[in-house]
């Protein structure tokens, strides 16, 4: 259940206003690193549930390190393009491109990278998260243009995604009182793993309000839990009504948890506000 996601996160962040702010990139960064955490242990997992500890396994080891190589190389011509060529940077992050040269580059990059990712024998899901990483990296500013690949990621590809998850759902499992509570423990032990920030929010300057704040929407991750229980499934490592147990817990979890934030979100900004008004 240890598992971190920014799939939930950037959006409720937006909404709430504090996006751009300190807290905000912190809540960001925690959320980022986890997630390429989350999806390296889930590759790692899948290597060794098809290979175990064998010379394949150590060749799979190479070829995630062979992908990560290529990907820091083709990071570095696109940062070379980006500094030799700014004026077409700059065109392709007009939010008034009428033929969107931006979105079909990153629709492009992302499916390279989940086609390179499969070639080289890891989770495709990986690969995506990669090229986004590169143009993230590459394209410092992107703005409106931002807002538009959040726009189609949220709500164009992620949605088929749960569809299919919806089309493999147990229903009969809403309708027992022990999966549904199995559920909640689930929901309730994913906080649990999401604790830290209220032990190292000294670390970071924060107040306790606000690092339980961290902790509560931190605990989030709707998309990664059902990848989890996906992938879980897929291998035989846990039973079908395992996942769906997984993907109820994941619900709960995404409504629950930002419902919560907001709450304390809504009283840290006005506690800023207070502090700045002081100032």
């Amino acid at each position: 259940m240890a598992v971190l996601s920014a799939g939930i996160i950037i959006p409720v962040l937006k909404e709430e206003g504090t996006l751009q702010t300190d807290f905000g990139r912190d809540i960001i960064g925690i959320a980022l690193a986890g997630e390429l955490l989350s999806l390296a242990v889930l590759t790692g997992i899948d290597v060794y549930h098809v290979h175990g500890l064998t010379l394949m396994a150590a060749l799979e080891g190479v070829k995630l390190l062979l992908l990560l190589g290529i990907s820091a190389l083709f990071l570095r011509v696109l940062y070379i393009i980006a500094w030799w060529n700014p004026e077409r940077v700059e065109k392709v992050m007009e939010s008034e491109d009428p033929v969107e040269e931006g979105l079909r580059a990153v629709i492009s990059i992302a499916f390279a990278g989940a086609l390179l990712a499969y070639g080289s024998g890891v989770e495709p899901i990986l690969g995506s998260f990669m090229a986004g990483l590169i143009f993230s990296t590459v394209f410092k500013s992107k703005g409106r243009f931002e807002e538009k690949i959040n726009a189609l990621g949220f709500g164009f590809f992620i949605p088929f995604f749960f569809i299919g998850v919806g089309a493999d759902f147990d229903i009969t499992l809403l309708t027992s009182l022990q999966g549904i509570a199995f559920s909640a423990f689930l929901a309730a032990m994913v906080f649990v793993s999401n604790i830290f920030p209220l032990f190292f929010g000294r670390f970071l300057k924060r107040t306790m309000l606000e690092s339980v704040g961290m902790s509560l929407l931190l605990s989030a991750p709707l998309s990664l839990i059902v990848v989890a229980g996906t992938i879980g499934k897929k291998m035989d490592m846990i039973s079908a009504e395992m996942a769906g147990s997984l993907i109820l817990a994941a619900i709960f979890s995404g409504v629950l948890y930002p419902l919560l934030f907001r709450i304390i979100g809504r009283r840290v900004t006005a506690a800023a506000e207070k502090k700045a008004a002081q100032a």
